[in-house]
This record gives structure tokens, C-alpha cells and sequence, in this order.
């Protein structure tokens, strides 16, 4: 029975990710999109130095699909990159659900078991594909899709390491991956990092039986991991390679490491053994950072912050160009002594805006809770009045606050009708009810991914775009209990003493109706606005952009959707690259000013400043 459930397992599977695949395929954007897009593409083309943090194990996948000669267009061979990983996401998703519901029904034997278990999650998968968000980013070159992949695919891990653990003596060697994959993710996004308390949940309610008091433990030593994982890790290392007093420090950790893993073996100690590794496969994954600092030196046309030295690239990866923002403020001399401050800038056109809200407690509520989350989800489960920004939910499909859905300027409405929004809610309150452990696990991962990370990154308003894509992973865990809400409808009609609960056309006939009610609508309301097939806009404005300027004109840009594109026609293309591209937000840093002075990429003219480096610098740094 249980070779059969594989089999069967894995035919399904395969068929959610033919389905998906299929449709993100002939979604995905023929050439460069706006946006961060461009950027990446032509980082990846010649492994260049993107914005901070970078991406450099995202660039060493673009390379290699870019070399693969598939399709004419080269930057469509990045975006189905995306489009690859969105599928193998949802692949992730339905064997994930498999495994949760099979926790407390156990392995489908009947044909109404393969209806709750097999069935609910297909439905789950699918939702998670034709969703807004997900789908948006699947179908372009940002590094979205790939770091939610590997998020769906750490949990997955450790949820089929639950299902093995007694039936094979090695299995934690599992946790050894999801250390190397965690290290890798880094250079991708830090995304799947916030699965680690619920990679680490898994393993502690299976090793353990719940007592507050061990709890409490695993609690303070999760955490512990967690730092050691964050600032140890990736802010740490770098800093301390940054002087020889600090190397020495450097030397004599790894020196403990290595000594501690001959203890571990020798005394036969192996969780110290499996931690320690874990940390070691870590740092291994995290080396592709080491590329970073190696094509920095090479001159190369796009090298942002140009972090050539440890120094610099401790600044790199603590995005210091960007400035900081306050999470929690201990000092009473700063933020109004605001424990969280939320209104934390003091830039005028955002005060004017802070104006429209009567407190902190009221900003965070309804701009930050709500507007910069609770929307967003909302979108994508609820329905979206429309692809302008700022687009509020819509649930009936009629009228929102002066919003005339279907209206000629406010095109693409996508109604839902709540119906997945209702089934993911039933899903999440009903597996804690059958599963307290894993349902809390899931749960976890749901808070950190959703309400934490919009807590953390502490927004102000307005923002120049949507920022749905931050929260990709909060709405994973939502498809994965659109599936769980399925099972527990089955279940109901399962459990109730009417005749027909035995009918498998019954179940067969909700699954049905469940499967074109949700991922089905979804395909329908959100294919139109979704595919990007033919469209062209991005190219064809960055090409005829630099097709005005005369011979070494110096072209001055502003934003990311009027610089990116010309950087991948010039980098990937080769379109015009005696033109010098200026980017007034760059300009203001003394690394850029100096880049535009004294380089000259391509053979390009350099642009005439007449400032000295050294009053760059002082102007810049003061």
C-alpha cells in the first residue's frame, strides 16, 4: 500500500506541475519586464554587481539558463527561470499537503481517501498557481519565485524527514540540506530563512513531548540558532574578515568548529555532530557571495556599490545604502522615545502624509497592517478591484468606495468572491483542530512570513509601487490551507450520518465544483491581466530611448523601470552602449560619481565631471 501511495503520489504530482507549468510558460514575459528585471538579467548575462544585497547564487542559475540557447529572446530565458520555479513551488505545495493531511487520516486507501487527500491538494496547489501575487512574480526575471522554491522546499524537507524518521536510522541527515539550502537561499533572497522555526517546530514535536518547560528551552535555543544563523552568519563573517584583529577571532571559531565536530564523532554526540554541520553546509551555501567581491575587481559595467574590498562588502550586504529604519528604538532621545516607532521619518512629503493618521497605533492599523498587508492577501483570496495601485479588495464584484468595477481606467477586476479567502480560513482553524502540532507549525510560519515581516520592515508612506511580492511566503501558507479547507469539507460529509456520505460521486462532485470555484476562476479572472506574451513595452521604450541620443550623448535617468531596461539593452544586447546612462538616485553615492568619472564600460566616453575624487568624496561622505 505504501508503494502504491508513492506511485500514485508522485503521477499526481507530476500533473500539477505539467498544469502549472504549462500555463506560466505561455504567461511568461517575451522580453525584459520593468522593474528590478532588467537589472537582473543583465547581472546574470555577465555576472555583474546588482543592487544590495545582490543575488549572486540567483545569477549563477540566470547564467546558465541564459547559455541554453531554448528561445530567441535572452531575457525571456531568465524569466522562465521563474516560471521553472514557480512550478516546481507548487509541485512543493501539493506533496507538502499530502503529508499534512496524511498525518492524521493516514496513508489513502480508499477512493474517498484519495478524493480528501490527493484531490484537496491538488485544489491547494493550483490556487497557490493561478493566484495574484505568485503568478505575477513567475512570470518575470525577480528573484521571487526562485527564494519562495526554496522556502516550499525546506518545509517539505522537513516534513518528509517526519515521515521517515523511524524508518531510517540517517535520516537527519536531511537537516543537512536545509542548512546547505538555507546558505544557499541567502544568495537568492532571505526568504526561505523564516522557515526555520518551523523546520524547527517539526523537529521538535518530534522528538520531544510539549511541556512548557521544554518548550521554553527550545524556544531560547531556536532563537539562539537563529542569530548565530543571521548575524553570525551573514553579517557576521564578513565583518569579521574586515580587520586582522578580527580574523584571529574568525580563525579560532572555525578552529572550535572543526574541533567540535572530531569531538562529536569520536563520542558518537550526533545532534552536536548534525548542528555543527548544519552551520559548516551553511557557510558552504553562503559562499557564493565570494563572486560578489571577485567581479567587483573586474571592472565590469554594472557594479553597484562596488564592494571590491571585505570592507565594502559588509556595507553591501548591510544595504547601508538605502539607510536604516528603526524596528524597536531604546534610545529616549530618538522616534519621541517611541518604543516602536512607526512614523519614524522625518522626509516632508512623508510628514504630510503621516497627517492623515491620528497616531502611531492608528498608522500601523490602517497604512501598515492593513494596507501594506492584510490588502494584499485580501487581493489574493478575496478578489482585486483593479490593476492600478492602491487597488483596494473587491468581494461582490459591483462597487467599491467610488471604484466602478469594470470601468474603462480601471481595468482587470479579478473577483473571487471570498470563496478561497472562506476555504483558507475553514483550512487554517481546522488543522489545528486535527493536528495541534503541525497546524501551530504551519501557523508560525503563516505570522512570521505575513504579520512579522510587515512589522519588521516597518514601511512608511507612500510607497513607490505594490509591495505584495515582500509577503509571497504568508500566501503560500494560505493556498496550503485553501487545500486543508477542502479535506475538512470532505471530512464534514464524511462524518455526517446522512446515506450519501458513502457516494464517491459526491465527493467527486465537490472536488469538481471546489476545482473550478477557485483555481479554476482564478485562471479565468486573472489569465488576462497576468499574460505577458507579447508584450514588449520595456524593450521597446528603453530602445527607442536610446535610439534619440546622438553619438555619446549622456542620457540622465531617475527610477529602476527607466534605468534597468537601458542597462540590459547596453549589457545584453548591445544596443548603444557609446551612450552614458546617469541615474540621478545613484549619483548622490560617491562610488557611482566616481564609476561615471573615471570609467569608461564598453569603451564609452566618460562622463565629464569636473569635480576631483576627492571632492566627490567629501561632498558625498559629509
Amino acid at each position: 500500500m505504501d508503494m502504491e501511495h508513492k506511485k500514485f503520489n508522485r503521477i499526481v504530482a507530476g500533473f500539477v506541475f505539467l498544469i502549472s507549468l504549462v500555463v506560466l510558460a505561455i504567461t511568461t514575459q517575451d522580453s525584459v519586464p520593468f522593474w528590478d528585471c532588467g537589472e537582473f538579467t543583465a547581472s546574470a548575462y555577465l555576472l555583474q554587481v546588482p543592487h544590495p544585497p545582490g543575488a549572486p547564487f540567483h545569477a549563477l542559475l540566470g547564467r546558465i539558463f541564459l547559455m541554453i540557447p531554448f528561445y530567441p529572446d535572452i531575457a525571456f530565458r531568465m524569466n522562465f527561470m521563474s516560471a521553472l520555479a514557480g512550478s516546481l513551488t507548487v509541485v512543493m505545495l501539493y506533496l507538502s499537503s499530502v503529508i499534512l493531511i496524511s498525518k492524521w487520516r493516514g496513508i489513502p486507501k480508499t477512493i474517498i481517501d484519495k478524493f480528501i487527500v490527493y484531490g484537496s491538494s491538488v485544489i491547494g496547489a493550483l490556487t497557490l498557481s493561478f493566484s495574484d501575487t505568485f503568478w505575477f512574480n513567475a512570470v518575470e526575471s525577480e528573484v521571487y519565485s526562485p527564494s519562495l522554491f526554496l522556502l516550499a522546499f525546506v518545509v517539505w524537507l522537513a516534513l518528509h524527514w517526519w515521515v521517515i524518521s523511524d524508518k531510517e536510522e540517517k535520516s537527519e541527515r536531511i537537516f543537512l540540506l536545509i542548512g546547505y539550502l538555507f546558505g544557499l537561499s541567502i544568495g537568492v533572497h532571505q526568504l526561505s530563512l523564516l522557515a526555520f522555526f518551523t523546520v524547527a517546530l517539526i523537529y521538535y514535536f518530534k522528538k520531544y513531548e510539549f511541556s512548557i518547560k521544554s518548550f521554553a528551552i527550545f524556544s531560547i535555543v531556536s532563537t539562539i540558532i537563529f542569530v548565530i544563523m543571521y548575524k553570525g552568519i551573514i553579517t557576521g563573517i564578513p565583518t569579521m574578515l574586515d580587520s586582522a584583529s578580527e580574523r584571529v577571532i574568525f580563525v579560532l571559531i572555525a578552529a572550535a568548529v572543526v574541533y567540535g565536530l572530531y569531538f562529536a564523532q569520536k563520542h558518537h554526540k550526533g545532534l552536536l555532530s548534525t548542528g555543527l554541520l548544519f552551520i559548516v553546509l551553511m557557510v558552504v551555501g553562503y559562499s557564493t557571495y565570494t563572486m560578489i567581491v571577485v567581479r567587483a575587481n573586474k571592472g565590469l559595467a554594472m557594479n553597484e556599490n562596488n564592494p571590491r574590498t571585505i570592507e565594502k562588502l559588509v556595507s553591501y550586504l548591510g544595504r547601508e545604502q538605502y539607510g536604516d529604519y528603526p524596528v524597536v528604538n531604546l534610545d529616549k532621545n530618538k522616534w519621541g522615545g517611541k518604543l516602536f516607532p512607526r512614523r519614524w521619518t522625518d522626509e516632508q512629503y512623508r510628514v504630510e502624509k503621516f497627517k492623515e493618521y491620528s497616531s502611531d497605533w492608528d498608522y500601523f492599523v490602517r497604512y501598515q497592517f492593513y494596507n501594506m498587508w492584510f490588502r494584499y492577501l485580501l487581493w489574493n483570496f478575496v478578489g482585486r478591484a483593479g490593476d492600478v495601485q492602491d487597488a483596494p479588495p473587491i468581494f461582490t464584484g459591483k462597487t467599491v468606495e467610488g471604484w466602478i468595477v469594470g470601468h474603462p481606467e480601471q481595468n482587470f477586476p479579478n473577483r473571487y468572491y471570498a470563496i478561497p479567502f472562506i476555504i483558507g480560513l475553514i483550512g487554517a482553524l481546522y488543522h489545528l483542530y486535527r493536528d495541534k502540532k503541525f497546524g501551530f507549525s504551519i501557523w508560525v510560519l503563516f505570522i512570521i512570513t505575513g504579520f512579522g515581516l510587515m512589522f519588521y520592515q516597518n514601511m512608511q508612506n507612500p510607497q513607490p509601487r505594490e509591495r505584495d511580492y515582500f509577503f509571497v511566503g504568508s500566501f503560500y501558507v494560505y493556498a496550503l490551507w485553501v487545500g486543508i479547507g477542502v479535506a475538512a469539507i470532505l471530512e464534514m460529509i464524511e462524518k455526517s450520518r446522512n446515506a450519501l456520505k458513502e457516494n464517491k460521486m459526491i465527493y467527486a462532485g465537490i472536488l469538481g465544483a471546489v476545482l473550478i470555484a477557485v483555481p479554476g476562476n482564478m485562471l479565468y479572472q486573472n489569465y488576462d491581466d497576468h499574460n505577458r506574451h507579447g508584450n514588449y513595452l520595456a524593450w521597446d521604450f528603453a530602445y527607442n530611448l536610446l535610439q534619440s541620443c546622438p553619438q555619446d550623448a549622456v542620457l540622465f535617468t531617475n527610477g529602476d523601470n527607466d534605468t534597468f531596461p537601458i542597462w540590459y539593452m547596453q549589457d545584453v544586447e548591445g544596443v548603444r552602449r557609446d551612450v552614458r546612462l546617469v541615474n540621478l538616485s545613484l549619483i548622490n553615492t560617491d562610488w557611482y560619481a566616481l564609476q561615471m568619472k573615471n570609467e569608461t564600460p564598453y569603451g564609452a566616453k566618460k562622463v565629464p565631471i569636473t569635480y576631483s575624487d576627492d571632492q566627490i568624496k567629501t561632498m558625498v561622505n559629509r
